[in-house]
């Protein structure tokens, strides 16, 4: 007899709902915030059916590991409200997997009844503190401390950012935006966020509300 996984996936809505209870003052864009955790291959997610249209017809796969490839096309759309995901490929850029069975010229993907990983999920959101058992992933050997030498590497480099901008001009969301381009996988949101704090312990201006937008 199989044994009943104890994986602890959750569906969307459980998801908007967990979502919901982020502060505004820790996360600016929660659901944006979890679709990098997707990217990033931090989150796993599950399709109950995932449609993928192609040239020679419509193929469909039940209970799909949703790779990464798929929350990175940039037509993509998450709507958790209806417990679905969609995109279109881009016929000018299409990703290597839309050019390589079994999805040979595939131009829209569909995936529907999403089921995340719960455990991941509120790693990734911070929305309780680690434990010291969980620290050893066995999905991720050794992640902690790495992540914990970028984001020292993230917080110098914010120090030196700020120097650029004087007038204090950029926001958070900008300098994560670029920091997140600069480490390129080397960091996660969870990373940056450990080295926001760092940075700003010397310019505690940077964290109020209200300075001016980039124009």
């Amino acid at each position: 007899m199989i044994a009943k996984s104890q994986v602890p996936w959750i569906r969307s809505l459980e998801a908007l709902k967990l979502l919901s209870s982020v502060p505004a003052s820790r996360i600016e864009d929660p659901q944006a915030r979890l679709l990098i955790g997707f990217q990033a291959d931090l989150v796993r997610v599950q399709a109950r059916t995932a449609h993928f249209h192609c040239a020679s017809g419509e193929k469909i796969r039940y209970n799909w590991p949703v790779p990464k490839w798929v929350w990175r096309l940039r037509t993509g759309r998450l709507l958790l409200g209806e417990d679905r995901f969609f995109a279109v490929i881009d016929e000018f850029a299409p990703p290597v997997e839309a050019r390589t069975e079994p999805f040979v010229e595939l131009w829209k993907v569909e995936l529907f009844e999403l089921k995340i990983h719960e455990a991941e999920m509120v790693r990734h959101l911070q929305l309780e503190p680690i434990a010291a058992n969980d620290a050893i992933s066995p999905r991720a050997p050794g992640r902690i401390d790495n992540k914990v030498g970028i984001s020292d590497q993230c917080a110098n480099w914010l120090k030196e950012a700020f120097a650029q901008d004087p007038e204090r001009r950029k926001k958070k969301r900008d300098f994560r935006d670029d920091a997140l381009l600069h480490f390129q996988d080397k960091l996660n949101p969870f990373g940056f966020d450990q080295a926001w704090r760092k940075a700003i312990a010397d310019d505690p201006v940077r964290a109020k509300r209200g300075r001016r937008p980039l124009q």
